[in-house]
């Protein structure tokens, strides 16, 4: 389940307990109660209209983007041996400190250009869609194509031993009609070439949520101020519900004494790599959107 953390010292105590200790990544830290439902599968998330195949294979994806440091973690686990994967390329893109997506800075972040605001780059399901049911015969997400050539704050990983892949970036902004997340794809199978992924299949697409408590705080700091909207908090929000709000909630704490200096964000996502899920659609109303039905 992404957002599951396990700490050092609960991996010793799940030495004797489950024999599993030696799967556990060494930064990881969960509960006995959080490694009872470690297994469990990531939920799968809408894609969004941001997403860019084919990006680079790098750790550092800030380029010149200035913001509050941070040190992304992800851990990928086989759901059907409870193990790392290792070998999975892990794909993640964010927003900037000021809310804007790499290829896409033609959209301007503090303006309504979702669901139920007309044209393109809306990222919801049409009028009428019901939340969380399944689209209508032969629908498609159409997303914007990308309209600039800027790469910052994308990028991919390949996992370790441990599963575990690690990214050099910045706490990411917000836009309209969403809180803080961060976008990830897993691909299993897939190979290098260029120094980008192709072939493999995709296992798995989500989203990972940041605690509002350090959104606040971020959202205070030099780079993320003077903005025309206010951030919606985890709870308002259109992609995450009730359950995949904890599920994909990332473990975040500071890397040194003062939160400018830097946070560390941490999560386990549990994939089938076996299995190639279709598309993702929101479980909840868009804002602007009317109601269903």
């Amino acid at each position: 389940m992404a957002g599951k953390l396990i700490t050092r010292r609960d991996s010793l105590k799940l030495a004797g307990v489950t024999g599993l200790a030696g799967l556990v990544p060494l930064h990881a830290t969960p509960s006995a109660a959080q490694m009872a439902g470690a297994c469990e599968l990531a939920p799968e998330l809408v894609v969004g209209p941001y997403y860019i195949s084919g990006r680079s294979i790098r750790e550092n994806i800030a380029e010149d983007k200035m913001g509050v440091p941070l040190s992304l973690r992800i851990t990928v686990m086989d759901s059907r041996r409870c193990a790392p994967i290792r070998g999975a390329a892990v794909d993640i893109w964010h927003c900037d400190a000021r809310g804007y997506y790499s290829g896409y800075l033609a959209t301007d972040p503090d303006i309504n250009t979702g669901p139920g605001a007309g044209p393109p780059p809306g990222a919801g399901p049409p009028p009428g869609f019901t939340p969380g049911a399944a689209p209508p015969p032969g629908f498609t997400m159409a997303w914007p194509a990308p309209t600039d050539t800027t790469t910052f704050l994308r990028g991919v990983q390949f996992s370790d031993a441990r599963g575990l892949t690690k990214f050099t970036s910045i706490y990411p902004g917000w836009y309209f009609g969403r809180p803080t997340h961060v976008h990830v794809r897993v691909h299993i199978e897939s190979k290098i070439e260029s120094d980008r992924i192709v072939g493999g299949r995709i296992s798995h697409t989500g989203q990972l949520s940041f605690p509002d408590d350090y959104s606040d705080r971020v959202a205070v700091t030099s780079q993320y101020t003077n903005r025309k909207i206010a951030r919606i908090r985890n709870n308002e929000d259109w992609v995450f519900d009730e359950h995949t709000v904890a599920s994909c909630m990332l473990k975040v704490r500071q890397a040194k004494r003062d939160l400018p200096s830097g946070l560390i964000a941490e999560a386990i996502v549990v994939v089938n790599p076996e299995a190639t899920p279709g598309p993702a659609f929101p479980t909840r109303r868009a804002p602007g959107m009317p109601a269903p039905g």
